[in-house]
């Protein structure tokens, strides 16, 4: 594949700064979303490496939700409880930082003797260095690196409507499917309607550049005597992305074909049970099922009128369930949980090269992101 993974994950890295933002700092940190955006991502990746008989569609798409971070140093939380994202900004506001010893060591710092050395393979070659020794003779774990994950999701649809409902959008369309999500040699989602009839073979979407952005901790007013629980602040994901699927005639004489009839109606279905029947002889390769239903949303023609970016907006409100964990006995799930989801897509324009319409483009997207975002978090 001619993507070159290298500066998506350069891109990714460097956005890792806008992380954490206030609501005061959004207007100014658009500037640099749009800079980080446009300096390494167009033209010079797209232009070049972007092929659609490969790659498939591309689509630009900004998702809500709860970003988690991870593993964050304990000397950030003066705590040895789990820190919350509040807990986190307020001692990096107090500028508490990291000990030394969960910094890495400086490449001058670093010891070796005639036992790092392997002279039979040459004076480069370095045996794979463990756990370092403390002073009590017992070794060092190794610090883990500060990671995060995103968790899409929104508390209200009520909220969502309203908002829909405010700046004129209507419904126009609804669907309703079901993805089934299989790991063999490699990933990919078996797609069906709601009739559990097949449409497509998906492959995991190409992420060419992702950017998470961490919102000011908000207290619930439900639970403001509780401070270690999640705030009422949504979190924001902007992410470019390419989608590869193959339809009924692209599998025909595949090892795909096995995968039509992947899911089957359920002969009595009871409330407590899953709607549907899976194959006995893929059960073993299933890793989830997402039962997705879907709404659809456009602004009047009117209201659009005289803008592209307004014309183009398509606003999807899900309501998702997903089947995870599934045991050792077919069809059957040890979780079952439904939420709530949102996805903006905006239009992409007809030319990576135009940096002005590139830039209109974010501006108008992220105004809009974070309009819907303090809404819901209001």
């Amino acid at each position: 594949m001619s993507v070159e993974i290298g500066a998506v994950i350069r891109m990714e890295l460097l956005m890792s700064n806008l992380k954490l933002l206030s609501g005061r700092r959004e207007n100014n940190e658009s500037k640099f979303f749009s800079l980080w955006f446009l300096l390494f991502l167009f033209p010079q990746v797209i232009e070049r490496d972007f092929v659609p008989s490969i790659h498939g569609q591309m689509e630009f798409a900004v998702h809500f939700g709860r970003i988690y971070v991870l593993n964050i140093p304990k000397s950030f939380t003066e705590d040895t409880e789990s820190p919350t994202v509040r807990v986190f900004q307020t001692n990096l506001s107090r500028g508490y930082k990291p000990r030394p010893s969960v910094l890495s060591t400086t490449r001058s710092n670093k010891k070796y003797n005639r036992k790092s050395f392997n002279t039979a393979k040459g004076r480069n070659y370095k045996k794979r260095k463990g756990n370092e020794v403390g002073e009590d003779g017992k070794k060092t774990p190794k610090e883990k690196s500060s990671r995060s994950s995103f968790f899409t999701v929104v508390s209200s649809q009520e909220k969502i409507a309203s908002f829909l409902t405010q700046r004129g959008f209507k419904e126009v369309q609804s669907s309703e499917i079901y993805s089934v999500e299989i790991h063999t040699d490699h990933e990919f989602c078996v797609i069906t309607n709601k009739d559990l009839s097949f449409h497509e073979i998906a492959y995991p979407k190409l992420r060419w550049c992702a950017v998470d952005v961490k919102r000011a901790w908000r207290e619930n007013p439900e639970d403001h005597d509780v401070t270690d629980l999640d705030g009422i602040e949504t979190d924001v994901r902007f992410v470019l992305q390419t989608r590869h699927a193959l339809g009924p005639d692209d599998i025909r004489g595949t090892s795909y074909e096995q995968y039509r009839d992947t899911l089957q109606p359920q002969s009595h279905p009871k409330p407590s049970r899953c709607p549907f029947v899976v194959k006995p002889e893929i059960w073993k390769d299933v890793a989830m099922i997402r039962h997705k239903k879907s709404r659809m949303y456009k602004l009047d023609e009117v209201l659009a009128m005289g803008s592209e970016f307004r014309k183009s907006l398509c606003i999807s409100v899900n309501e998702v369930t997903e089947y995870s964990r599934p045991t050792k006995h077919a069809s059957a799930f040890s979780k079952v949980f439904t939420r709530w989801e949102v996805t903006v897509k905006p239009g992409l324009p007809n030319s990576w090269s135009n940096s002005e319409a590139v830039e209109k483009l974010l501006r108008d997207v992220w105004a809009f992101a974070f309009a819907l975002a303090s809404h819901m978090s209001d």
